[in-house]
């Protein structure tokens, strides 16, 4: 039988927990804000709210999330998270088609603040990489 943790290693825990996701959120920020224009460290912060709350709404609907041992599982999702998402970025960072593929319309270098916007298919696959990146990067957080 497993025994209850202290209320020392609880809060230990939860303090550990609550530091990484802060820290996951400011390196969020600071990497929207270099790699893509500097409004998207907003949307780290938007996602951030989103995915605790939705994990809060999770916890409240359904009681067998409210178990002892669903704490480090919640924790060890938020770590395989964060790896992915690294991962991922260490992957756009060693090839250079997967990153022009990736990062090329988000990248400062090609705004054209009075040029009109194209809405054809290249519309369509930007809206869809920019979801892939928010659901990739928000998904920690959700643990």
């Amino acid at each position: 039988m497993r025994s209850e943790p202290g209320p020392g290693r609880l809060a230990l825990g939860l303090f550990l927990l609550s530091s990484g996701v802060l820290s996951y959120e400011l390196l969020l920020m600071r990497i929207f804000s270099v790699l893509m224009w500097y409004h998207f460290a907003s949307l780290a912060i938007g996602l951030a709210l989103l995915g605790l709350g939705a994990g809060g709404v999770a916890v409240g609907l359904l009681p067998r999330l409210r178990r002892p041992g669903t704490l480090g599982i919640g924790a060890a999702g938020f770590g395989a998270g964060v790896l992915l998402l690294l991962g991922f970025l260490a992957s756009v960072s060693s090839s250079p088609e997967l990153a022009q593929a990736t990062l090329a319309p988000f990248h400062q270098p090609f705004y054209r603040p009075f040029a009109r916007p194209d809405l054809d298919a290249a519309a369509g696959s930007f809206f869809l990489r920019l979801a892939g990146l928010a659901v990739l990067a928000g998904l920690p957080f959700l643990g």
